[in-house]
């Protein structure tokens, strides 16, 4: 058995800075990835230091268990509405099965069949709803909003660069949001590599140049574990409760909000290429897909 958290599955590509320009970077560990925010000179220094405060003050309020406590309830929303949108293959209550994947243990092994089946009794989206801003499950079910919770901190986080009329780069491993132009660039662009899957690092499927945006990538090689001969990967069916299988290796998302790209990249995946390009397509977005032959999909 092997147990293996891969390469950041997107990297910011930075050249060096202008005359007169001088980039500020801040590293973290938190969410189970390293957060980086770098701001340009023109920023106040603190703001750096006010973001990743941020992120640490939210990650606690939704991460498992999750309640409805004030920050956690648009998120819990927001989650729902996939669940809908994507009839349930994106279920933010399959908590009491992620539960039983332990993709940090060192002798890290499949759940137990018996144990799946009961936790996959309490998967549901449509069971679960605000009243009041009190969460009701009515099938005992736990929330888990592991596929949504980082663009929905990333984006706080970017809301909080814009305020202050930054230029600059929120980054949760995978999940990147760029504010502003990047001054180091001619075009202004921001240019985003896409690890190419179980490649060396610096080994890239695309290089995108992106203005103002999210970009999110989902694939297996970013947590996993070996066991018997077979991968066993961190993106779960919420029908099977097992790893989805759907012919994908990677998607990633460029969309407006990095909540909608953490959303969208997962559902596109558990969804399988055919649906998940409509999906994306659907909802104004934009994809790159890595199939398991190793062949690349553009979805615009």
């Amino acid at each position: 058995m092997r147990a293996a958290l891969a390469a950041a599955a997107l990297a910011l590509l930075l050249s060096g800075c202008s005359a007169g320009e001088r980039k500020l970077t801040r590293t973290i560990p938190a969410l189970d990835t390293i957060v980086t925010v770098t701001l340009y000179s023109y920023a106040d220094p603190s703001t750096l230091d006010r973001a990743l405060d941020l992120c640490r003050e939210l990650e606690p309020s939704l991460t498992r268990p999750v309640s409805a406590n004030a920050a956690a309830i648009p998120v819990i929303e927001e989650g729902l509405r996939y669940g809908e949108l994507t009839g349930g293959m994106f279920d933010i209550t399959i908590g009491r099965v992620t539960a039983l994947w332990d993709f940090k243990a060192e002798t890290a092994v499949p759940p137990d069949p018996a144990a799946l089946a009961a936790a996959l009794a309490t998967v549901g989206y449509e069971q679960a709803r605000i009243a009041d801003g009190v969460l009701l499950m009515g099938k005992g079910g736990e929330i888990d909003l592991g596929g949504i919770a980082k663009g929905w901190i990333a984006d706080r986080m970017a809301d909080l660069l814009r305020a202050e009329g930054a230029s600059g780069v929120v980054d949760l491993g995978g999940n990147i949001v760029t504010v502003g132009e990047n001054p180091d660039a001619a075009d202004g662009k921001w240019r985003v590599a896409v690890q190419k899957p179980f490649g060396s690092p610096g080994e890239y499927t695309k290089i995108l140049a992106v203005g103002e945006v999210s970009v999110v990538t989902s694939g297996v090689y970013e947590r996993y574990f070996e066991y018997g001969g077979k991968r066993y990967h961190h993106i779960i069916n919420p029908r099977t409760g097992q790893p989805a299988e759907t012919g994908l290796l990677a998607v990633t998302v460029v969309s407006e909000r990095s909540v909608d790209g953490d959303a969208l990249s997962t559902s596109a995946f558990l969804l399988g290429a055919e649906a998940g390009a409509e999906l994306i397509r659907g909802a104004g977005a934009s994809a790159v897909f890595v199939l398991e032959d190793g062949s690349v999909e553009e979805v615009n």
